[in-house]
């Protein structure tokens, strides 16, 4: 059984930088571990990132079929993506949802943040709901994202799709959640 005392933090003996870009970083850390071994930590950088539960007139959410590279083969996602200026992160939300979506909304609320994969990166999203959505036209980003489908299901069948495992995007899945306890759909 370890023993109990003051938690003792990681120590930076030395970076390098392995990639630099200007939406994300990767490095190779020495550290000390809190037991005082030495031990190497590769870790990334990111740009925060939005994610957007964009609900219709019937309270149905928009769903996208997203190719992912990493995992070949697409994932059903909630649109988001990173935000890149300064000019605050709901103009970044209402950006990303009309350009993979073709959709704007009448009403914006922040639902919540989430650490995407906090072991490994510093990444930051933060979670909007977006209620009384419209179609403004196509989504201009759609192809280049990779985006092949966008569909409107009922917020409580997309709760069903996290449980039965259709939905394991984790950002996807903690904002539909997130929205399904606002709505009070679970």
């Amino acid at each position: 059984m370890a023993k109990k005392g003051k938690f003792k933090a990681w120590q930076t003996i030395s970076r390098k930088v392995l990639y630099k870009h200007p939406a994300h970083s990767y490095f190779l850390d020495q550290i000390y571990l809190p037991d005082g071994r030495k031990h190497e930590y590769v870790h990334a950088k990111l740009i925060p990132g939005v994610l957007i539960v964009a609900l219709n007139s019937k309270k149905e959410v928009c769903l996208i079929s997203q190719y992912r590279y990493v995992h070949k083969r697409k994932l059903l996602e909630l649109p988001g993506g990173g935000v890149e200026t300064k000019q605050g992160v709901l103009f970044h939300a209402k950006k990303e949802l009309l350009e993979e979506t073709g959709l704007v909304a009448k009403k914006w609320s922040k639902l919540g943040l989430c650490h995407s994969m906090p072991s490994h990166t510093n990444s930051l999203i933060h979670i909007y709901l977006a209620e009384g959505t419209k179609r403004q036209g196509p989504g201009s980003d759609m192809f280049i994202e990779g985006i092949s489908r966008m569909r409107f299901v009922p917020l409580k069948k997309a709760v069903s799709m996290v449980q039965n495992g259709k939905i394991t995007h984790a950002t996807t899945v903690v904002g539909i959640l997130l929205a399904a306890l606002k709505m009070r759909a679970v």
